[in-house]
């Protein structure tokens, strides 16, 4: 899977169990990711994508996601990404991969 197609999934996956069961990943209060963040996240691709949510909601770039859930809806076909979005995504990658190689 790409990183777009990891992001666009990101940004359609909903919780699966708990207290804020079927919210969107993107949207879970931050203190509930900040204890998912202290307490351990998940095994697999849950946690994985947890991990990604909190270091988006600890650098303000949530909203990032949401406009691409906004842009590419999940029961449409596979759209060509626009210019903006593209870059984006890029922006939140280097932040991603930045902030995961300084953590560990």
């Amino acid at each position: 899977m790409n990183n777009q197609d990891q992001l666009i999934k990101l940004a359609h996956t909903k919780m699966p169990f708990g207290k804020y069961k079927d919210w969107y990943l993107i949207d879970l209060p931050e203190y509930y990711v900040v204890w998912y963040s202290n307490k351990g996240f998940p095994k697999g691709q849950l946690g994985e994508q947890l991990q990604l949510v909190y270091e988006l909601k600890l650098n303000g770039l949530e909203e990032l996601v949401r406009n691409i859930k906004r842009n590419f809806p999940k029961n449409k076909a596979p759209q060509k990404w626009s210019f903006s979005v593209f870059v984006e995504g890029v922006v939140l990658y280097v932040y991603y991969f930045c902030f995961c190689n300084i953590i560990t």
